[in-house]
């Protein structure tokens, strides 16, 4: 008995001890969220733009530069069309951003020829931004110019100019847009050409961010031509699915498509007003664009 209440002693005093010992063990922290840039592609330019960069990060001037690349194929009622662009975009750390777009391409029927079109040339900035990223507001403002170009299928001798203003707020992991565009159009009149006297464009756009890789866009643009030459004026909505894919770190992809609303507007045969900025003029379209900077 004795031996034995020696031993249950023994094994209480070990327990308190082992309970009073400090739990070094390292506790499991919460995940932080990845503050890597999301993808945001959407059909308003300067929303895309000022929320692609996180700014703090952008130490050399090569950072600051970003290229694309893209393919549009417009199949109209009687004719297709192949788009080829290349732009440049430059971000500075004051959200202000330069942008130049070249187009090239032309029909693909039998004896149709490629040729350069419009050069389009903008600036943007935020005007105004509130609130944390998960729920933030901004304003835009842009201006830009499309340059006329001779003797070309896809682009226009009118030199024609626009000014704009985008708002974004975002829900967390989804956000919606909303943007106007006015163009104010050359009202010199070409050869082989339709004039055209007043051009607008309402934008909005929804998009849910599923991951760092992966997001979806719908758009919707809502346009309106008066004044045309020879017809009356035409207005209609184009509806244009998106999905945006991180390749890597610097290099992303879109994969998308633009329909009309009217049925009946590539049977117009407005490829005379040659305003190529919305394709969905001529016909139903899919598109792809690569971008990366260095």
């Amino acid at each position: 008995m004795k031996i034995l209440s020696i031993c249950l002693i023994s094994f209480f005093s070990l327990i308190e001890i082992a309970s009073g010992l400090v739990d070094y063990t390292p506790k499991s922290r919460p995940a932080r969220k990845s503050q890597r840039p999301k993808i945001d592609i959407s059909n308003l330019k300067a929303a895309s733009k000022s929320s692609a960069v996180t700014y703090s990060a952008r130490s050399r001037v090569s950072n600051m530069f970003y290229f694309s690349t893209g393919y549009n194929s417009v199949v109209g009622e009687e004719k297709k069309y192949d788009q080829y662009n290349l732009g440049v975009t430059f971000m500075t750390p004051w959200k202000i951003y330069l942008d130049v777009d070249l187009a090239y391409g032309g029909g693909t029927n039998d004896g149709d020829s490629f040729s350069l079109g419009n050069t389009e040339v903008s600036a943007g900035a935020t005007w105004l931004e509130f609130g944390r990223a998960y729920d933030m507001i901004s304003v835009d403002v842009v201006a830009g110019m499309s340059l006329g170009v001779e003797d070309s299928e896809i682009g226009t001798e009118r030199s024609d100019s626009y000014v704009g203003i985008l708002t974004k707020k975002n829900f967390g992991t989804a956000d919606i847009s909303l943007g106007f565009e006015h163009w104010f159009m050359d009202d010199e009149i070409y050869a082989s050409e339709l004039a055209i006297g007043k051009f607008n464009k309402y934008l909005v756009n929804a998009g849910w961010t599923v991951s760092n890789d992966i997001r979806f866009d719908i758009g919707l643009q809502f346009i309106n031509l008066g004044e045309i030459e020879g017809g009356d004026d035409i207005s209609y909505t184009e509806i244009s699915p998106q999905i945006g894919l991180k390749l890597a770190s610097k290099l992303s992809m879109v994969l998308g498509a633009r329909f009309s609303s009217e049925k009946d507007i590539a049977g117009l045969g407005l490829e005379k007003l040659k305003v190529w900025n919305i394709s969905s003029l001529y016909g139903n379209s899919f598109f792809t664009k690569m971008s990366f900077n260095f």
